[in-house]
């Protein structure tokens, strides 16, 4: 594939789902299959040892509910593990980019993890597990709670961007002129405050070369809304290293044409649609895009 996509001049990106292991109701037929092997790396938000089934029986197709089951992003082993994923990659295969997706956790709840918690005591002298308590039974977060639980929130957005940081020193030393790029959630405040995908700093610190925002929302007014957001807080030299992502599965074809011609009028010249399925599925997609081009 990789040889014939060069000599087409196609540009091949090695798409990897990073911290989310598995969302398949049955099991990976692999003996060896990092979910039979290592289940001490997954993450939770209370239960433990994690209920394997339990959780993805809670899978739904449109993600309402559980996303399946993710890898701790704080456990000390995971993300020297993903190191060695990512530079297998980019050593045995001659790849254009890495494109990191599922790079954030499942959600706020999640990331207590016991070996998480456990280096967190470490590390800040602190036992977060009264906190947790205190938040769960609290109508009203006091003052000191709230400092309490921003520390343990830093503690989990720094150990994602400390795998983004990890990696561009990977790619640097390996193979410098391999892109770095992610998928990211599209509205900047929920990155980092629900999901702790600070990509603001992805960006600035020179970690990434491009994010694409996923912002998939049918509604208009919510996907401007995203564009806002990104506008309040990137100068303007950041614009070309951000690619609009917009969505094809869930709206028509001349709604899909609308958020394209808006992010370019917002400056955002770069798209990527998702995804090409629905495209060679559906040529009424394909016939508007390039009525658009032209």
């Amino acid at each position: 594939l990789l040889d014939t996509a060069k000599g087409k001049g196609i540009k091949i990106h090695a798409w990897v789902n990073v911290y989310v292991l598995w969302s398949s109701k049955s099991l990976p037929n692999h003996e060896r299959h990092i979910l039979h092997m290592r289940q001490e790396w997954l993450d939770t938000t209370q239960e433990w040892p994690v209920d394997v089934e339990k959780e993805l029986n809670m899978v739904t197709v449109n993600n309402n509910g559980s996303e399946g089951l993710f890898l701790s992003p704080n456990h000390p082993d995971v993300n020297g593990y993903l190191i060695k994923v990512f530079r297998e990659l980019i050593t045995n295969y001659d790849i254009d980019g890495l494109h990191l997706d599922y790079i954030r956790y499942q959600d706020a709840e999640y990331g207590r993890n016991p070996y998480a918690i456990a280096r967190f005591k470490n590390e800040s002298g602190n036992d977060p597990g009264p906190w947790f308590l205190e938040m769960e039974r609290s109508t009203i977060a006091s003052p000191r709670l709230i400092g309490n639980m921003k520390r343990w929130n830093n503690f989990k957005r720094k150990a994602v961007t400390s795998l983004v940081k990890d990696t561009r020193a990977l790619v640097n030393e390996v193979r410098p002129d391999c892109i770095i790029s992610a998928a990211v959630k599209p509205n900047l405040y929920v990155a980092r405050e629900r999901y702790f995908q600070e990509w603001n700093v992805w960006l600035a610190a020179g970690y990434m070369d491009w994010v694409v925002p996923m912002n998939y929302s049918p509604k208009m007014r919510e996907f401007a809304r995203n564009i806002d957001v990104i506008n309040d807080n990137f100068p303007k030299k950041y614009r070309e290293k951000i690619i609009m992502g917009i969505a094809l599965h869930n709206q028509k074809p001349s709604e899909a044409v609308e958020k394209i011609q808006f992010s370019r009028l917002g400056q955002f010249p770069r798209i990527s649609v998702f995804s090409y399925n629905i495209m060679i599925k559906d040529h009424r997609y394909t016939s508007v895009f390039d009525e658009e081009n032209h």
